[in-house]
This record gives C-alpha cells, sequence and structure tokens, in this order.
C-alpha cells in the first residue's frame, strides 16, 4: 500500500471521527434543524405586533399602523430600527452548530442577560417566539434560541457585519420618531409664526379657497401691498413637511422653569381637518451661546434649541438643519 492510500485512508477516518465527536456535543442530545435554526418569517406585512422583553423589566411593544409604527401610547416610530427586525425575521440565518460546552455556557448567559421577543400577526395570534442573547465573539452575528428549543444558535443576515443583539435592545424614546413636525403641506390650513424679540418679523399665512395671504401679527409693521410671492409660500410650507430633531430630551432636570423661558419663536400649525399643533423654540444657553443664540467668543458656535411640541415633548434640535422655517413677514414679498 503506497503512501498516498495511507495518507487518504488516515483523512477519510480523522473525517468520520470529528463527525461523530461533534454529533456527540450536540448540547442537549436531541436536534432538530428544521425548526431549531429556523428564525424566519417569509411575509412579514403579516407581523403586526413585536413585543419585547429583557431581564431588567424593560419591555417594548411596536404596532403595525398603516404605513407605520407605533407604540400603545400612539405615539410614531422610527422607520429603520423596527424595518430592521422584520429584515432579520425575513433573512436571518444559522451560521454554525456549537459545541456542547460553548452551548452550555451560553444558555447560562441567557438566564442573566436574555432578551425574549414575541411576534404576533393581525389577530393577535403568536408567529413565533424567541430569545436573543450576547453577540458573537467576532461580532458577526448574535446566539438566539427558539422558545421549545434547548439549543442555542449563532445566527446573522448574510453579509451583514454587526451585531444583531442592538435593535432589541431599545427602550422608551429611543424607540420614538423623532419629528416634531411632519405635515403635508397641502392640508395646512394656517401658520402662525411669532418671534417674541423681533415682532416686526411675526406673521401669519392663510390658505383658504387656493389663495394665500400674509399678514402682520404686529400692530406697528407696515402691511406691504400687493400678493405674497406664490412660489416661496409653496417652498415655505414644504419645510413642514418633515423635521427630525437630535433626540429627545423629556429626562431634563428643570424642563418647567426651562420651558417658560421667553422663545425664540413660536409657531401655531391649523391642519385642514381641524387639528392645531403648537411648537416652540428656546435657545439652548451654553458657554458658546447667548439667550438670543449668539456667539460667546467662539466664530464656530452652533445654535440649538430646545423644540416643545403642545407642551409635552421637548427634542434638541440645531438651527442650522431647521433654519427653512424661520422666515419673516416681508420676506414673502420678494
Amino acid at each position: 500500500m503506497n503512501r498516498t492510500v495511507i495518507l487518504l485512508i488516515l483523512f477519510l477516518a480523522l473525517g468520520i471521527g470529528s463527525y461523530f465527536l461533534l454529533s456527540k456535543e450536540e448540547p442537549n442530545g436531541t436536534f432538530d434543524h428544521s425548526f431549531d435554526t429556523d428564525f424566519n418569517i417569509e411575509n412579514t406585512d403579516e407581523v403586526y405586533k413585536i413585543f419585547i422583553a429583557d431581564r431588567k423589566g424593560n419591555q417594548s411593544t411596536l404596532l403595525r399602523k398603516g404605513d407605520h409604527w407605533e407604540n400603545p401610547e400612539g405615539q410614531r416610530l422610527r422607520e429603520y430600527p423596527v424595518s430592521f427586525i422584520l429584515k432579520i425575521l425575513r433573512e436571518v440565518e444559522h451560521k454554525y452548530l456549537l459545541s456542547a460546552p460553548e452551548a452550555k455556557n451560553i444558555v447560562q448567559s441567557f438566564a442573566s442577560n436574555g432578551i425574549k421577543v414575541e411576534i404576533y400577526d393581525k389577530s393577535d395570534k403568536n408567529m413565533l417566539t424567541f430569545y436573543v442573547g450576547p453577540n458573537a465573539r467576532d461580532h458577526e452575528g448574535s446566539y438566539m434560541i427558539k422558545e421549545g428549543s434547548d439549543n442555542p444558535q449563532i445566527m446573522n443576515i448574510p453579509g451583514f457585519v454587526g451585531e444583531l443583539r442592538t435593535m432589541f435592545e431599545l427602550k422608551g424614546d429611543e424607540w420614538r420618531d423623532r419629528s416634531f413636525m411632519r405635515f403635508k403641506p397641502e392640508e395646512i390650513e394656517s401658520v402662525e409664526v411669532v418671534y417674541p424679540k423681533q415682532k416686526n418679523k411675526s406673521f401669519r399665512l392663510d390658505r383658504k379657497d387656493g389663495v394665500d395671504k400674509v399678514t402682520p401679527l404686529d400692530k406697528f409693521t407696515k402691511v406691504l401691498p400687493g400678493k405674497p410671492n406664490e412660489s416661496m409660500v409653496g417652498a415655505y410650507l414644504s419645510e413642514f413637511e418633515s423635521k427630525i430633531a437630535e433626540d429627545f430630551k423629556n429626562n431634563l432636570s428643570n424642563p418647567d422653569s426651562l420651558m417658560a423661558l421667553v422663545p425664540f419663536a413660536h409657531f401655531k400649525v391649523n391642519t385642514t381637518d381641524g387639528q392645531e399643533s403648537r411648537i416652540k423654540f428656546i435657545v439652548v444657553v451654553n458657554e458658546f451661546t447667548d439667550e438670543d443664540g449668539n456667539p460667546r467668543g467662539a466664530s464656530d458656535a452652533l445654535m440649538r434649541y430646545y423644540v416643545q411640541v403642545d407642551d409635552k415633548d421637548i427634542y434638541l434640535t440645531q438651527h442650522q438643519a431647521h433654519s427653512g422655517l424661520f422666515r419673516s413677514y416681508d420676506s414673502f414679498f420678494q
């Protein structure tokens, strides 16, 4: 028997031995590949509720409402994290089997920091329940285990480099849509903009029967002749379609006293369905800017606002990102 044949036999023997060794290392002796590794929901359009709970008592419920998602309080949610979770449900794949010792250690970690995820359809019937554990050591995937299984899996989306667990760790306002304005221009009936420290710039814009009217709110401001520029009015109202803040600031230590400050501007928006929204902008005073937003010796100072909507949510946003909102009365007649 020549050397090549001997090496081939040894190679086959090692392969067969490894197969049986790995088979014996299955975490609980019973492994159903079709069940234990299948976390997919092919048609995520049928998903209408996602419930997420961690070991610290944090819970989140995501509800489909037409073309967007909301929490149980009716507050709109951010599109990206929800759409990514749906992508996980559609595309997540099993990467490889775990050895028995590794699986044992991972199962123990689920007991301390596992996240439970429940998926429901339109009739509130459970479609899938699973747990998300720690991220893989190579940061390419996360450990997951299906309810009813004893075998944790490394799961990931093909082509995705990152950690799937991150999206299930969001809490409270982290889920919420950060838009502080979301109006369809054609549904805006009127807009009032008041600048308390620049009253001559304040105005009211009315749209009625296809006619635009802009009038000053300060009685000492001269009424300009002629009609407002239609293209400027249209461009201005388009600014109200989507304004997204940097973050929520509902956890400020002194929100009431802060919101009692004289605002840089406050808006009142009325829509054709009879709704009214009130939005005010309070300048963030810090070491770089004063209460008027003027730089304090810093040429690159960035003006920011606390924005409050209907005396409820408080947001943080930048002047540069939303400067198009701050038009003056006379600007519509240029």
